[in-house]
């Protein structure tokens, strides 16, 4: 195939696709038609993480607020703010199981409102 007639392949990860969930698929199949078929010009792009990051840059700036447990939106977005990076963060040598778990069960909650939010977002614009 010539270079001007060469196949060009998006791969697509979506939002609101969960960041706890495996995110290895389009990895795989990036990695997989590189190595087979070297003649697609092949590019990944992470919109789900694009998505979150965007979130938690807005929550730390103040402009996009929620509410966890009984915590005021100030307070919440200092919490998210602090499992992400301890989540981001954590190595084996700096392990520790009870502040891993305390920080993933925040998040986890961020998670769950988040994604009911932009799904809720969805049904609106697809009803009108």
């Amino acid at each position: 195939m010539s270079e001007c007639a060469k196949l060009k392949l998006a791969i697509v990860s979506l939002p609101c696709i969960r960041p706890t969930s495996p995110p290895l698929g389009p990895a795989v199949l990036l990695s997989y038609l590189k190595r087979n078929s070297p003649d697609i010009d092949v590019r990944a792009f992470d919109l789900n993480l694009l998505c979150y990051d965007r979130v938690l840059n807005d929550l730390g700036k103040g402009t996009f607020k929620i509410r966890l447990y009984d915590w005021d939106e100030e307070t919440t977005a200092q919490k998210i703010g602090q499992a992400v990076d301890f989540l981001r963060h954590c190595t084996q040598e700096k392990f520790d199981l009870k502040r891993y778990d305390h920080f993933v069960t925040i998040f986890l909650s961020f998670e769950n409102i988040f994604n009911a939010f932009m799904s809720e977002m969805a049904k609106r614009h697809l009803m009108g």
